[in-house]
């Protein structure tokens, strides 16, 4: 072929300047926009979804070129809006250009159905609820257009269901470049049903369909009521849904959520599938992508991939969506440090599923024959390859331990609870033997001799509980709960007790090891767990009852300064015990802490963990601050302050009596360190919501990577 080559002979006068017809620059715009009917369904779904529908069907033929049409059970569009609903920069979303700070829409520009007017002929019937008929609208180069040849150009109204429906017909006609650069039919349609899939599975509780027209079943179909891994599972497979592992967290010093579906070590794919939702708009985050992908390389063999489905939502303030036309990029501040803070959080759980590998495997059975070579078996490998090609982690970075791991002498606890032959009263000299003496024992009944399981198998339901206090309370636990300190306590691995008698102790976190001061740990986790249970606790039977004036004259003795008060002892003595004889019947409703204020007895305790008995040292002073540090005037300040007091009184700590022998302070001590590790660090995993207050009770005391940069090795 023949090209003709600008000579020197070339007219070079200057041509002149002129503006572009609006109906130019409009078709040149929608080009940008609509690039191929993927694009249309992706602005169209979007539309439907800023509208509140709850269920959107597609039909499309020909890949989209011949017809597209989506039908959703939205808002409607107000019949006063249909006659500039097709112009460029008309938008229900915003008003002014402050307004992109704090987007919460897909749409803003104004732009999608402008454009899509302009490269084919396009259809609108809509009606909301507050109106009784519906309007039918036909459109051209922005404008309205007669319905029928030589009508009227109005709306006109049509019967119909509540929402819209879009018909798009004979999309680039007028442009056949375009048409002609798209591919087949049944590659323009995997393109829509790509893009349909990835929203269907984003939003959950709108149910979305797609069909070829005259198709009996739709090629995606999902529910309103599906969760998001039931929405892979059905659009993908179940065996991808089963290798799927959940990422959720909040890193409120960068200001960003994220959640997300990965798939495990054990999961490869011949082709990549990534799916990132910034604010909740499809995007192709270069970087994020990237990043999680390269994050993959070291655990899975070359030529395999991932899924990966994330979420990621940061304050709109620090997002700008107006970056490109189609809405397919973003920019975000701190977006290096946000996709460093994922792609290690995604590493650590990426290291906890490599742990276990399976593999198809060729195997030859016994005695096999040559022609027998063929015989595939499937065979599972539960370590991990040591011929594995993928690239190893630094061993400044790996995390050795697992923080789901137990131990052989973890599955075999010796009943807790007070020997009746160890407390039978003698001479009692001093105030530690009185106090010796007067300890009952305790009966849990739910407790047996029996050797008993792991703390990690009791559940404990919350109580249903209709009282505003309570469920203040709760409330008040959630919203004060730190995210860092909750992912540090669900993740650890216990190391060991440092001091009992100073309340340290050490744990490790991924690639830190951290010392936290556990006496504030142990008090929040049994206040929270005594709001769990509020009103429905299990009981420890004394046996046989405590007299309470006899547990109250040992407190006042031992702290006279605190409680006299300038009264006498026996009168400040009296009061206390009148101030718990009158509150019995509420104490023990709520919380099954039992007084006779006939006999004066303490005839029961509530149990917070099961399997956990207080240190009963304790019991006359917690006695005695029931009775004067709670708070008898406001029901949510009496039930806090007595949790606080019930709290205080079940976290252990080990106050040795001066007549203990060197051997009875050992068993003491051994016997907390053991409940430290078996029982309440494990339940703190499970139960504990840390607030912020704990942060000055954590120090991290080193990491790995500064342990190798001394010994160079780990």
């Amino acid at each position: 072929m023949d090209h003709q080559q600008p000579t020197a002979s070339c007219d070079l006068t200057p041509r002149p300047i002129v503006a572009l017809e609006e109906s130019v620059v409009n078709r040149i715009a929608a080009g940008e926009i609509i690039i191929r009917p993927a694009n249309a369904i992706k602005e169209l779904l979007e539309n439907c979804i800023d509208a509140g529908a709850t269920s959107v069907k597609i039909t499309v033929k020909d890949g989209g070129a011949k017809m597209l049409q989506i039908q959703d059970n939205g808002s409607g569009i107000r019949k006063a809006d249909l006659g500039i609903l097709c112009e460029r920069f008309t938008t229900s979303k915003i008003r002014k250009f402050d307004d992109l700070s704090s987007l919460c829409t897909y749409g803003f520009r104004g732009e999608a159905l402008a454009s899509i007017s302009h490269i084919a002929h396009l259809t609108i019937a809509t009606k909301t609820r507050s109106e009784g008929v519906g309007w039918k609208a036909q459109y051209s180069d922005g404008k309205l257009a007669p319905l029928k040849a030589g009508g009227p150009s109005d709306p006109q109204p049509c019967a119909g269901n509540d929402g819209t429906m879009i018909t798009v017909e004979d999309m680039f006609y007028n442009v056949p470049q375009r048409r002609k650069a798209l591919q087949s039919p049944s590659d323009e349609y995997r393109k829509i049903l790509d893009v349909v899939t990835r929203y269907a599975i984003h939003n959950q509780g709108v149910a979305i369909s797609c069909k070829k027209t005259g198709s009996a079943s739709p090629d995606v179909n999902t529910t309103a009521s599906a969760t998001i891994l039931e929405t892979i599972g059905r659009l993908f497979s179940e065996t991808l849904k089963k290798e799927l592992m959940h990422l959720e967290f909040t890193d409120k010093k960068l200001g960003f959520k994220v959640e997300g579906y990965f798939s495990t070590a054990n999961y490869n794919a011949k082709k990549a599938i990534t799916m990132i939702f910034i604010n909740n708009r499809l995007v192709d985050c270069s970087p994020l992508r990237k990043s999680l992908e390269i994050t993959y390389q070291s655990i899975l063999p070359k030529g395999n991939f991932p899924f990966i489905y994330i979420s990621l939502e940061i304050a709109p303030d620090r997002v700008d969506p107006n970056v490109h036309p189609n809405k397919k990029e973003v920019h975000f501040l701190d977006q290096d440090e946000i996709v460093e803070r994922i792609c290690d959080k995604l590493n650590v759980f990426l290291a906890g599923s490599n742990s276990s590998r399976s593999y198809n495997v060729q195997t030859l059975l016994p005695m096999a024959t040559p022609d027998d070579k063929g015989i595939n078996s499937s065979q599972t490998n539960t370590s991990q390859s040591k011929t594995s090609k993928s690239a190893k982690v630094l061993p400044q970075k790996l995390v050795r331990t697992d923080h789901r791991s137990q131990t052989l002498q973890s599955m075999l606890r010796r009943p807790t609870g007070l020997s009746g032959d160890d407390l039978t009263p003698g001479p009692s000299n001093s105030t530690e033997d009185l106090i010796s003496s007067q300890m009952p024992a305790l009966s849990n009944n739910s407790s047996s001799q029996a050797p008993q399981s792991i703390s990690h198998t009791i559940k404990i339901e919350e109580s249903r509980c209709l009282l505003k206090s309570i469920q203040d309370l709760r409330q008040e636990i959630k919203l004060k709960n730190d995210d860092d300190l909750e992912n540090l306590i669900r993740y650890h691995t216990f190391v060991g007790v440092v001091d009992t008698q100073k309340g340290y102790s050490c744990i490790q976190h991924e690639t830190r090891l951290h010392m936290l001061y556990h006496f504030s740990f142990c008090e929040e986790l049994f206040y929270q767990l005594g709001v769990r249970q509020f009103g429905s606790f299990d009981r420890i039977q004394l046996k046989p009852a405590v007299p309470v004036q006899t547990l109250v004259t040992l407190a006042v003795d031992s702290e006279p300064s605190e409680y006299l008060d300038g009264i006498g002892r026996s009168h400040a003595v009296q009061k206390i015990c009148e101030r718990l004889y009158s509150k019995a019947e509420m104490l023990d409703e709520y919380f099954s802490f039992q007084i006779d204020p006939a006999s004066g007895t303490l005839i029961t305790l509530p149990v917070l963990l099961p399997e956990h008995v207080p240190n009963m040292e304790k019991l006359p002073l917690f006695l005695v601050r029931v009775a004067v540090e709670c708070d008898w005037t406001d029901e949510m300040s009496c039930f806090s302050s007595f949790l606080r007091e019930l709290a205080f009184f079940y976290t252990p700590s080990s106050l040795p009596l001066e007549s203990m022998s060197e051997e009875q302070i050992q068993a003491t001590d051994e016997d907390e360190k053991e409940q430290l590790k078996q029982l309440i660090f494990p339940s703190m995993k499970r139960y504990l919501a840390p607030p912020s207050d704990l942060r000055n009770d954590v120090k991290q005391v080193t990491s790995l990577p500064e342990l190798y940069k001394v010994f160079e090795r780990c």
